[in-house]
Formats: C-alpha cells, structure tokens, sequence
C-alpha cells in the first residue's frame, strides 16, 4: 500500500529491533487509518523515499501484543516491562518499546483500532473501518494493475523486448535503480550486485511504484547500455552460463569498465530502501522460485534452478 494514502492517527518516537543484525535503532512511526505503520530515521523528514520500513496491520496472520504478553527476547536495559510491544506478521515478529508504560499504551490502542483488533470497538465502529480499509484495498488493487499495463507497454518497446545483459528474448524483471529490464537468469547475476546495487522487482509477481516505473521508463535498455556498454567492444561476445553473467554484471555496474571517461548516470533511489538488506534479496528470490516453479523445464533451464 502507498504511503501516499491514508491519514495519519498516531505518531511519535520509538526503539525497535532490526530484522537481520538485531540491533535495536530509534525510529520515527508513522500510524495511518489504512493500517500502515510506517518508520523513519528523522521526524522532519518524512518523504516517502526516507521510509525505512512499512509494517502491514491488516489481515488474520497479524497479531499485536503489549504487557505482558510479548516474547522474553534479550530487550536493552532501558526498556520498561511495561513499555514493550510486539507486531507478529506472517513474516516478521517487529519488536519496539516506547518511553513509557503510558505511551506504549496508547500505541497499543490506536494499532489495535488502526486494525480493527481493538476489543472495545462497536460494531458499527469496524463496519466503517472494514469498509474504509476494503475501498483502500480495491484503490491499491487498481493502482497496481495500472502499473503493471504501464509496466508491460514499456517492456514491449525495442531494447526493453531483450535482456539488457544476455540478449534472450521477453525479460521478466527488471531492475528499476538501474533502469533496465532482464530475464531471470540475469536477475540472479544482478543479485551479485547487493539489493541497493541492484533494486529487482517482477513485472508480473511484485508491487510496484510510479517513481520505480518513471525511471524505467527515463531510461531503458538502449541508454543505459550506450552508457555502460559505451566502450564494449564490438566482438565481444555475450555470457551464457551464470558464473559468466555474475562477472559480466560486475565489471559492466561496479567496476564501469566500458564506461567513457566523465560520462554519467543517475541511479534512482526510494522505497525499497525501507528494506534490510537481507529481507531485500529474500523477497527477490522468493519471486524468482514462483517464477522458476512456473516454468517449464523443456523451455527454459532455469525452471530447475534454486535460487535460494
């Protein structure tokens, strides 16, 4: 869901403990009506692309815990029994505490209601918020199939209809920071790159944004290659085998080695930074198995292939 909708009920400061390095990190929250919480490094600057992190509040999976029922993890010093709170998602159990007892109640309240999981809520009160979050969902459902058909016009045009990297026919994904599209073979090069070097979405599997596609669609595998491929000789010959593609992406991205002397290229940056690094590339390949799963191994050698 966008951070461009909702209103927001609640915010304030609060700890919470990473999903990877289990560092505990002071965040800004954000709670909105459409049952969003959403994180940031600095109160007065809350720009969609400084999110750090978006936690969804809605659906059965979701469960939202406070004193005295949350996990006996090892919690820092200063935090207060009655100050701990626990969202449990089907992915990720997101672990904060507050400065208070008295904060982290509230918290505890407008999450609740936020979610429709508040237990002093009437009736009419969560038809209205049922019904509020539905048109939100419907909104969000339409906003995607919307970017999916800009999506799939802009992978039809010349250059964009072959992998940037390898040549092969019809890419599936893309990365948008870069600004090219890729088959799936050289998306599991691309992931040599470290999920900010190379931010990988499906074009069929995964959520995007209108900031992603614009800079698709600013750039393309035509001009960013005459930027990265600008001295690539001519005889050279494209890598097949993944090993190849891993190197090739390397020296083509890091090491600029067909770069001109003083050209330039912008990398975009958003959203998706809101993601550790970790969660980052176990989305992306999570994507890549449903794809590979999907495929048939007479047709495409990567059907077989496990890309965790």
């Amino acid at each position: 869901m966008s951070l461009t909708h909702g209103v927001p009920l609640m915010t304030g400061w609060a700890t919470k403990r990473g999903g990877v390095r289990t560092t505990w990190k002071r965040r800004y929250f954000i709670l909105k009506d459409n049952a969003t919480l959403s994180y940031f490094k600095d109160s007065t600057d809350t720009d969609a692309s400084k999110c750090k992190g978006i936690v969804q509040l809605l659906g059965s999976g979701v469960i939202i815990q406070g004193p005295p029922d949350v996990e006996p993890i090892p919690w820092p010093r200063t935090s207060a029994e009655n100050a701990r709170l626990a969202i449990v998602t089907p992915s990720r159990t997101f672990y904060i505490y507050t400065d208070s007892g008295e904060t982290c109640q509230q918290w505890l309240s407008a999450l609740r209601e936020a979610s429709g999981k508040h237990p002093a809520l009437r009736s009419g009160q969560r038809a209205a918020m049922s019904t509020s979050r539905k048109q939100g969902e419907v909104d969000a459902r339409e906003e995607q199939r919307m970017f999916k058909a800009q999506l799939q016009k802009l992978v039809k045009q010349p250059g964009n209809d072959r992998c940037a990297e390898c040549s092969k026919p019809n890419p599936t994904w893309a990365s948008w920071n870069l600004g090219v599209f890729v088959c799936i073979s050289c998306t599991g090069a691309h992931r040599s790159l470290g999920p900010h070097g190379s931010k990988l979405k499906s074009l069929k599997l995964d959520d995007w944004n209108a900031q992603q596609i614009d800079n698709l669609a600013r750039k393309g595998n035509l001009r960013v290659n005459q930027h990265f491929e600008a001295q690539l000789p001519a005889t050279f010959q494209r890598p097949k085998s993944l090993d190849e593609l891993v190197l090739f992406v390397q020296d083509k991205y890091q090491a600029k080695k067909w770069v001109k002397k003083g050209q330039r290229l912008s990398i975009a940056e958003s959203l998706d930074d809101a993601m550790d690094e970790q969660e980052a590339d176990n989305r992306v390949g999570a994507s890549m198995q449903a794809e590979a799963s999907a495929a048939h191994a007479d047709e495409d050698p990567m059907a077989n292939h496990d890309w965790f």
